[in-house]
């Protein structure tokens, strides 16, 4: 089990813009009450497909709710980036395609000023056309707040004892795995700057340490990146030799078998790596 890094870092940046946040399970039963004590002005879903019908049935509650209100409704994550029609299936005020770093940041601050809502990066609204909306991916990821890892362990108290911490210490895969969603990805922001992204040694090191000074029980660190370890270059050199003598503690990661040399596999153990997880694709034939 590993933290929402995706939800909690945009948690992140609205406390940062000095909103208040509260992080809700789909699995909550008691949507009314929590609405009513929390009495949210912005409601923001993210989704993956599988979990849509379970979202239908906390939004239905949801627009019972703020039938009478000014709310923003708007949903972000995998399943309104790949499929855009759950903006009027739902009803939704607009999703979020791709990363919703800036676009959530300035959808809100814009819905607080009552001004127009269009002509956000990634933020598509209804009547608009998908392929229209202009695209960007966030270039400088240190100028991102550390997730809000407290939020989670609110919400969810019994994850707060567990002995591993999951850390992104980039963004962006390479590759066009039939399986992943990264191939429709990065066809999509192509041209919109560099996909594959990492945050600099200094920064992710830096998010480390202040977990584990909270939560010094961690013994085990899992680097939760779609691909970590693809090529040996100074950034992976350097920040495995500085991993290992500031942090020093056991981590698991993902990767692809073919990247796997002798000196990536002697990096990686001389670190702490203890495990890697690697997929199998397998590609049909048409006839």
């Amino acid at each position: 089990m590993g933290e929402p890094h995706g939800v909690l870092q945009l948690a992140a940046i609205a406390k940062r813009d000095g909103h208040e946040t509260k992080l809700c399970r789909l699995s909550q039963r008691d949507w009314a009450s929590v609405l009513e004590r929390w009495s949210p002005d912005v409601i923001a879903y993210s989704a993956m497909s599988p979990e849509m019908p379970a979202f239908r049935i906390a939004d239905a509650q949801v627009r019972a709710w703020a039938r009478d209100r000014r709310v923003l409704r708007v949903m972000g994550g995998a399943h309104p980036t790949y499929f855009p029609d759950v903006l009027n299936e739902l009803g939704l005020d607009a999703i979020c395609v791709g990363e919703g770093d800036r676009a959530l940041s300035e959808l809100i601050r814009r819905f607080e000023q009552r001004g127009p809502l269009s002509g956000i990066p990634n933020i598509l609204r209804r009547g608009e056309d998908p392929n229209g909306i202009s695209r960007e991916l966030i270039t400088n990821l240190d100028e991102l707040p550390f997730i809000d890892r407290g939020l989670y362990y609110e919400a969810a108290p019994r994850y707060r004892m567990l002995a591993m911490r999951g850390f992104m210490t980039g963004r962006g895969c390479p590759y066009n795995c039939s399986y992943c969603h990264n191939h429709a990805f990065n066809e999509m922001f192509r041209g919109c700057g560099k996909i594959v992204r990492r945050r600099t040694v200094d920064h992710v090191l830096a998010e480390m340490k202040e977990v584990l000074t909270k939560a010094p029980h961690i013994r085990l660190i899992k680097i939760s990146d779609d691909t970590f370890a693809h090529v040996v270059d100074d950034w992976l050199i350097t920040f495995l030799t500085r991993y290992k003598r500031e942090i020093n503690l056991p981590f698991y990661c993902l990767m692809r078998s073919n990247t796997l040399s002798k000196e990536m596999a002697r990096l990686l153990k001389e670190a702490g790596c203890v495990s890697v997880c690697m997929a199998v694709e397998s590609r049909l034939s048409r006839s």
